[in-house]
C-alpha cells in the first residue's frame, strides 16, 4: 500500500513539473495609445522568434517566444519610435525529432514626437504641433456671407 501511494506521488510530481512547462508569457499591447507620433515618417519593422518541441513533449523556448518576439520587434524599432498596427504570424514545420514553431510580429513604426522643451540648440528633432496653427489674423471678427438673389436669365 505504501509503494503505491508513494507511486503515485511521484507520478503527480512528474505530472506538475511536466505541466509547469505549458505556461507561456502574455504579451500586452499596452501604453501604446497615449504616445503621440508622428504619421508622415512610418517604416515597416519585423521581429521573429521560434522554439522547439522535442520529441512532441519537450518545449525548448516554445512558451516565450510571442514575447522574446515582440521585445525583438521594440528593439528593431528603436527607442524613439512607437509600434502601431500590430500583425502576428505563427508558422511551425516539422524537424527531425520535434516541430519548430515560430512567432512572426510585423508592424508599423512613427516616430515618436517629443515636447519642446525650449532648448532646440541640443539638436533634438522639431516636435510636430497637434493641431495645424491659425492664421496670424484669426482674431479678425469674420462676417458671414450675404445671400443674394439668383438673377434672370
Amino acid at each position: 500500500m505504501k509503494a503505491l501511494q508513494s507511486t503515485r506521488l511521484g507520478m503527480m510530481i512528474a505530472l506538475f513539473i511536466a505541466t509547469a512547462s505549458c505556461v507561456g508569457q502574455t504579451v500586452k499591447f499596452d501604453g501604446l495609445a497615449e504616445q503621440k507620433y508622428d504619421i508622415t515618417k512610418p517604416k515597416d519593422v519585423t521581429a521573429s522568434a521560434c522554439g522547439f518541441q522535442l520529441l512532441l513533449l519537450i518545449p525548448i523556448n516554445t512558451n516565450s517566444r510571442a514575447h522574446r518576439a515582440y521585445d525583438n520587434l521594440i528593439r528593431e524599432a528603436g527607442p524613439s519610435y512607437v509600434v502601431r498596427d500590430v500583425k502576428v504570424q505563427e508558422t511551425w514545420y516539422y524537424a527531425a525529432v520535434g516541430t519548430v514553431y515560430c512567432t512572426e510580429f510585423e508592424a508599423i513604426a512613427y516616430p515618436k514626437i517629443i515636447a519642446s522643451t525650449g532648448s532646440e540648440s541640443q539638436g533634438s528633432e522639431p516636435s510636430v504641433p497637434d493641431e495645424p496653427s491659425a492664421p496670424p489674423d484669426s482674431s479678425a471678427p469674420v462676417e458671414p456671407p450675404v445671400p443674394t438673389e439668383p438673377s434672370a436669365p
